[in-house]
C-alpha cells in the first residue's frame, strides 16, 4: 500500500528538525553549499522507492553489513535537500486586476565524474509515491519526449518532467539529466533558470569545480516555465536522482546552488550567507563563476 501525502509531510517534517543550520542566511537569495556527499553531510536525504534515509546512516558502522543500507545504495532514488525550497508563489487579485505570479530564478553547479548518468531535479512538496510498481522513470513501456535535448563531446544534457509520481502525474516538476560522453575522468555543469524569460541554460566544460570556468555558450538553452499549469508546487524538493544512490553520492562533487528568495526564510538545509540579487547578475552576465 502506498504512503498516504500526510504521511510523507510528517516524515519530511521530523527530518527537517533534525537538520542543523550550516550558517546563517541573509539579502536576496538563499545559498547552499556541498562539497561531498558523505559522513559528515547534513541535511540531506536519501529517498528510494521504499525509503528515506539519512545520508549520515548510509555512511555508519552497520552501512557495510546492513542489508539496507546496501539496498538503498544500489536502488535507484534521489538525494535531497531535507528542506523544500520556494520556487513560485500565486499572485494577487487586487480591484479586478491582478499581479502575474512569481518564480524563483536560479543557478546552480556541480562536478561530475564517472560515466553514470545523473539528473538534476526540482520535485514538489512531497516525494514520489513509495511502491511504484513503475519506479521512478515511469513505465518502461511508455516514451516520455523531453523538452529540449542537445549532446557535445562532454556530456548528452536533456531537460524535461520528472516521471516519478505515478500515472496520475505523469510530468511534473524538472529533470536535467546529464550523460557523461568521452573520456574525461570530470566534468562541471551550470545549470541556470531565468525566471523572468523562463529559461533554462545548461553549461558543461572539463575538469572539476573549480578548476574549470564557465563556457561562453550554452550546450542547452530551452524555454521551461516550473509554474505554467502547476508543474509543480509552490514549495519543492531539489537534488538529484540517479539509477542508483551510490552514483550521485560517488560521482557529484563540489555542488553549489544559488535560490532567489521569494519570501521569508527557513534555517538549515546547507544555507550560507546570502548575496544580493544584483551581485549574482554581475557575475551571470560576466560569466566568472555561476551557483546554483
Amino acid at each position: 500500500m502506498l504512503i498516504s501525502a500526510t504521511m510523507q509531510r510528517l516524515v519530511l517534517l521530523a527530518l527537517c528538525a533534525a537538520a542543523t543550520s550550516a550558517a546563517a542566511s541573509g539579502g536576496d537569495v538563499d545559498t547552499y553549499s556541498f562539497p561531498a556527499f558523505d559522513a559528515r553531510t547534513e541535511d540531506i536525504v536519501a529517498v528510494t522507492n521504499t525509503s528515506i534515509t539519512g545520508l549520515a546512516l548510509l555512511f555508519g558502522p552497520a552501512s557495510s553489513s546492513d542489508e539496507h543500507y546496501s539496498r538503498v545504495n544500489h536502488s535507484e532514488g534521489f538525494l535531497l535537500l531535507s528542506q523544500r525550497v520556494g520556487v513560485w508563489r500565486a499572485g494577487d487579485v487586487v480591484d479586478g486586476g491582478g499581479v502575474p505570479e512569481r518564480e524563483a530564478s536560479f543557478n546552480t553547479s556541480f562536478s561530475l565524474a564517472g560515466s553514470s548518468a545523473v539528473a538534476f531535479v526540482v520535485l514538489r512538496d512531497i516525494y514520489p509515491p513509495f511502491l511504484n510498481r513503475d519506479g521512478f522513470r515511469g513505465p518502461g513501456n511508455v516514451t516520455f519526449a523531453p523538452d529540449a535535448a542537445t549532446s557535445g563531446g562532454l556530456a548528452a544534457v536533456e531537460a524535461g518532467a520528472v516521471r516519478a509520481y505515478g500515472q496520475y502525474e505523469p510530468g511534473v516538476g524538472l529533470n536535467v539529466t546529464v550523460t557523461p560522453n568521452g573520456t574525461a575522468p570530470s566534468r562541471t555543469v551550470w545549470i541556470e533558470y531565468d525566471a523572468a524569460a523562463h529559461r533554462l541554460l545548461v553549461y558543461v566544460a572539463a575538469g572539476a569545480t573549480g578548476a574549470s570556468s564557465r563556457p561562453p555558450e550554452a550546450l542547452l538553452d530551452a524555454t521551461i516555465r516550473l509554474a505554467a499549469g502547476r508543474r509543480t508546487t509552490q514549495n519543492a524538493s531539489v537534488g538529484f536522482f540517479a539509477g542508483a544512490v551510490r552514483d550521485v553520492i560517488v560521482g557529484v562533487r563540489g555542488w553549489n546552488m544559488t535560490l532567489e528568495r521569494l519570501d521569508g526564510r527557513i534555517s538549515g538545509a546547507g544555507r550560507k550567507k546570502g548575496t544580493s540579487c544584483a551581485v549574482i547578475l554581475l557575475v551571470v552576465l560576466g560569466s566568472v563563476a555561476v551557483m546554483f
